[in-house]
């Protein structure tokens, strides 16, 4: 007789007799356990955990396979308190339903099993030396090699190669130190300029002291990128404010998108708001500068986003942050990864590590302050300790049905097909270690030769499709 175990997270409270029936109706051996129980992988075909939320993602699951030495693919994952807390009179009968199309669907799995890829413990830092950042490093054993440009770089992996370096060097992480190049986020006339009316930021914000802004006309500008750093929207808010609320000034905030999503941001959004700040969404490439006639102040011309209205404004200062590129050279010359991009940001995203890029692996130290280096140092040391969990064998070539035509080998982003062999027996082959689990190899296979073994969410559907059929 097949055997299950149902590993629940929080509380499950269920009769004994209901267990027993769905037991008589799939012909399986239930047994149910709390998750942290031991338990022998070897007497189980299927494994269910039944979570606390939906947020139980797939490198969760890769873990705790990794953890008990269970194959990955014998897990299934339920959302049970979520479910009961949406329907608590079918929550049983949802799980059942879920429980009985997977028994249905499950066919033995391939051997294989969760594992853990570590970088190379040695980290590129460019383009240029930081001596507390080289000091920081060292004091966690961290090696680390300085270049400047120009470097070509590419994704090897987990790790990544220097592939303009004779011995072809590896490193399994990048430390990007910025050089500050700040310009204006628009075209600004020189005629504006002579008004001496138009300032950056932190300019502005350290002569508005020795100025009375009583009464006064005020526009902020704001770049439409991601350049424009947490803080200086921290910056425009409270000053906005104290300018409205003080000096009775009337102060707009143009901008593309009005970024609220931070620590505190929104509350003093609102708080600016409420003392009259006014914050329009604007194409920036279409605001137009003029002086006025007795050059004591500038024209801001611009169209609003939500009705299309065409507005002038008479300015007496304009105040805009700077657009900072974050590297002194493009980076699409020497980066040749998953993702080509002109500039890297710090994401400053709470969910994500310190100081961490769109790019795994990659960090950018784009802070103005310079007391975090011994941070950034452990956050590097975080992600090369962790590294990343895989499938081993996760992706394979069927020989019978591979034709060669090199599709695979083409359109493969993260480069993990190679081919092999020698004449007529050359096939393709998917390094495992390199492989992403994207699913685009075996999406434009043409003989639907590659298979992918992966922890699937159609069963997430499958929730969701129950979910429309109760109501």
């Amino acid at each position: 007789m097949r055997k299950a175990l149902w590993l629940y997270t929080d509380n499950w409270s269920v009769s004994p007799s209901w267990i027993w029936e769905v037991q008589k109706k799939t012909g399986i051996d239930i047994k149910v356990k709390r998750y942290d129980e031991d338990f022998s992988p070897e007497s189980f075909e299927e494994i269910f955990i039944l979570t606390d939320s939906f947020s139980w993602d797939r490198e969760r699951t890769l873990r705790f396979a990794l953890e008990r030495k269970v194959n990955p693919l014998k897990i299934r994952v339920f959302p049970w308190e979520e479910i009961q807390h949406a329907f608590p009179t079918k929550a049983l009968q949802t799980f059942e339903h879920f429980f009985m199309d997977a028994i249905k669907r499950q066919k033995k799995p391939p051997s294989v099993k969760a594992t853990q890829l570590l970088p190379e413990k040695r980290v590129l830092v460019t383009p240029r030396r930081e001596t507390m950042l080289e000091e920081a490093l060292s004091r966690l054993d961290i090696p680390y090699i300085v270049r400047k440009e120009p470097l070509l770089v590419k994704r090897e992996g987990i790790n990544f190669l220097l592939y303009d370096s004779p011995s072809g060097e590896t490193v399994g992480a990048i430390i990007l130190l910025p050089e500050w190049d700040e310009k204006p986020p628009l075209f600004i006339p020189p005629e504006v300029e002579e008004t001496r009316r138009i300032l950056p930021l932190n300019q502005f914000k350290n002569g508005m002291t020795r100025k009375t802004m009583r009464n006064k006309t005020l526009v902020f500008i704001v770049p439409p990128d991601s350049s424009s750093l947490l803080e200086d929207w921290k910056e425009v808010f409270g000053l906005s404010r104290r300018l409205a609320e003080r000096e009775r000034a009337q102060v707009f905030v143009l901008a593309q998108e009005i970024v609220v999503a931070g620590a505190s941001l929104e509350q003093e959004y609102r708080e600016a708001r409420n003392q009259g700040v006014l914050f329009e969404k604007v194409r920036m490439d279409a605001v137009k500068l003029q002086p006025t006639l007795e050059m004591q102040g500038a024209w801001v011309e611009f169209e609003t986003e939500r009705d299309g209205y065409s507005l002038k404004i008479r300015a007496d200062w304009v105040i805009y942050v700077p657009r900072r590129t974050y590297l002194p050279f493009p980076a699409i010359p020497w980066w040749k990864g998953e993702k080509e991009e002109e500039e890297f940001g710090d994401l400053e995203n709470p969910n994500l590590p310190p100081f961490s890029s769109f790019l795994d692996g990659v960090f950018v130290f784009s802070r103005r302050d310079q007391d975090n280096f011994l941070q950034l140092a452990q956050a590097v040391e975080e992600y090369l300790n962790q590294g990343r969990l895989t499938l081993s064998e996760c992706a394979s070539v069927d020989e019978e049905k591979c034709v060669l035509c090199l599709t695979c080998f083409r359109t493969c982003p993260w480069r993990a097909v190679s081919i092999e062999g020698e004449s007529k027996r050359k096939k393709a082959r998917i390094n495992w270690e390199q492989c992403h689990l994207c699913g685009i190899c075996m999406a434009f296979c043409p003989a639907s030769a590659i298979g992918i073994n992966s922890l699937y969410t159609e069963d997430f559907f499958f929730i969701k499709s129950t979910w429309s059929e109760e109501q």
